[in-house]
């Protein structure tokens, strides 16, 4: 089959297009059939070497969407040809490949889709929509909440989500001020860059940070008794050092989620947010850019340059 295989850490050039056999699922996977595969800021990450845990040569990718190709021992529940999406999350088993004609997945990773669902948005949304879905699932109605990186794919899904939960006032932070009406439509109450923020007086009941750094230590202070910073990712590379004296003078809580951690621990809680994912924030979700699967090396620079919007790789 046809994949993108990367053989050493680097930039978007090592992403390279190559024949490599075809994967057989063991216990308790499927392979699917990819149409699409979702590219997201993670993968860069993994493609420059930022997680030690991703052992040489991989294909990326861990979020697809196609149709059933082989059930391997043990699966139940899902038939040959069935559409469906996936998030190839768990690292500890078979996670990553999406990249390619066939990928393997946890079954119990892999979403049912009803007919004529459109497979190009379903791939662009599983893995934001669910991590999403979570990150808000247990916060009350009539909450105001801040969302760093929020014209990213996952800043996105956290307006969506946390406008589905009920949430008064949503603070999307962004530094690209041409996506404020965009933004607006999605859910956002307002739309404030990082330096905004930081001079800003708000009273936040929740924050939701992908990006890191200093920004996080601005959300963090804008909490009032009782709030909780959620960490969600680390775009910016740089990590910031919170007291832990503040947090208990102040009353606060912070909170980490990731997807990828929990994907062996509780696929069924993640199965579970992929499927409302796929309801609430597909249909606000808008068309991803498509780009053929040749084209990987162009998608990751666009990425990394900057540019809004969510992008898959046709298969």
């Amino acid at each position: 089959m046809k994949a993108i295989l990367l053989e050493s850490f680097g930039g978007p050039d090592r992403l390279q297009l190559k024949e490599i056999a075809n994967p057989q699922p063991g216990a308790g996977q499927v392979s699917i059939d990819v149409a699409f595969a979702g590219v997201g800021f993670v993968d860069t990450l993994i493609r420059a070497g930022r997680f030690d845990f991703v052992p040489l040569p991989i294909t990326p990718g861990i979020e697809v969407s196609g149709r059933i190709r082989a059930l391997g021992p043990g699966v139940t529940g899902f038939t040959v040809g069935q559409p469906v999406a996936a998030l190839l999350t768990d690292f500890t088993r078979a996670g990553l490949g999406g990249y390619a004609e066939i990928a393997l997945a946890q079954a119990a990773l892999t979403v049912p889709l009803p007919p004529g669902m459109d497979l190009a948005i379903a791939a662009a949304t599983v893995v934001n929509g669910a991590t999403a879905i979570m990150a808000t699932e247990a916060m009350p109605q009539g909450v105001t909440v801040a969302i760093s990186g929020a014209s990213g794919g996952l800043g996105r899904s956290l307006i969506i989500a946390a406008r589905a939960a009920g949430a008064a006032r949503i603070v999307a932070i962004s530094s690209k001020s041409d996506l404020e009406k965009e933004l607006q439509l999605l859910g956002a109450s307002e739309v404030v860059s990082p330096v905004q923020f930081a001079v800003a007086e708000v009273n936040l009941d929740f924050a939701f940070d992908t990006v890191g750094g200093e920004l996080r230590l601005s959300m963090l202070r804008a909490l009032k008794a009782g709030g909780q910073l959620m960490v969600l990712g680390n775009a910016s590379g740089s990590d910031s050092r919170i007291s832990a004296d503040e947090i208990w003078l102040r009353n606060i809580s912070v909170a980490g989620l990731s997807t990828g951690g929990l994907s062996h621990l509780a696929p069924e809680r993640i199965a579970a947010a992929a499927w409302r994912a796929l309801d609430i924030v597909r249909s606000d979700i808008a068309k991803p850019t498509i780009l053929p699967l040749a084209r990987a090396e162009e998608a990751h620079h666009r990425l990394e340059s900057g540019l809004g919007g969510k992008i898959v790789l046709a298969v």
